[in-house]
């Protein structure tokens, strides 16, 4: 009995500095967390509130960096709240290099945060060896080229597909990637439409 007590108090600095560490997210439980909080963010846009989802709340690390989920909401609630993942203490400046600026823009563009994820829509482009996603949005047609590897995951929707071989020029995509210089390092991409499409103006 005295041993094992021993081997307790022997072991408790350990066990306290292991409860203590953060969890070491992996790029796959970013994504895994992102489609969580897909049904989450559209019940919102609903006017459901989930009472069960406590926040902000921390994930673990990422890159060295904290991460956390962040509930914002501007004029009507919670119809137009987000709930969102961010890394934590990440200022607008130094948020561009390594990951996506969170706005909120009910009373104002305000920045709330930092994603570790970059989620955009736009239209396939192949150039050379190298696949672009041109975007779609008022604020940049800028082509930014894709970084696709094994890890990848491309689907049309229905059924996965061939990244590169299956992907098809001119059709439009929506894309979940990470930040790698001034390329998307894709996790998932998602064609959405079969027909080519005009660039928008």
């Amino acid at each position: 009995m005295k041993f094992s007590w021993l081997i307790f108090y022997l072991a408790l600095p350990w066990l306290c500095t292991a409860a203590n560490q953060e969890r070491e997210l992996t790029s796959k439980d970013l994504l895994v967390e992102y489609h969580r909080l897909l049904p989450i963010n559209l019940a919102f846009q609903q006017g459901i509130q989930l009472d069960d989802e406590k926040f902000p709340r921390h994930l673990g690390r990422f890159r060295d960096k904290s991460v956390e989920e962040i509930y914002f909401c501007g004029d009507v609630c919670p119809q137009y709240g987000v709930l969102i993942m961010s890394f934590q203490g990440i200022p607008q400046d130094e948020c561009e290099a390594i990951g996506d600026p969170i706005y909120s823009t009910a009373w104002g563009r305000q920045y709330r945060g930092c994603s570790p994820l970059s989620v955009r829509r736009g239209q396939l482009l192949h150039k050379g060896n190298t696949w672009f996603l041109r975007g779609q949005d008022s604020a940049s047609l800028r082509e930014v080229p894709l970084v696709l590897d094994e890890e990848s995951v491309c689907w049309n929707g229905s059924t996965n597909i061939n990244c590169d071989d299956q992907m098809i020029d001119s059709r439009r995509a929506e894309v979940v990637a990470l930040k790698r210089g001034n390329s998307l390092e894709v996790l998932q991409l998602q064609v959405t439409m079969d027909k080519p499409v005009r660039p928008d103006r």
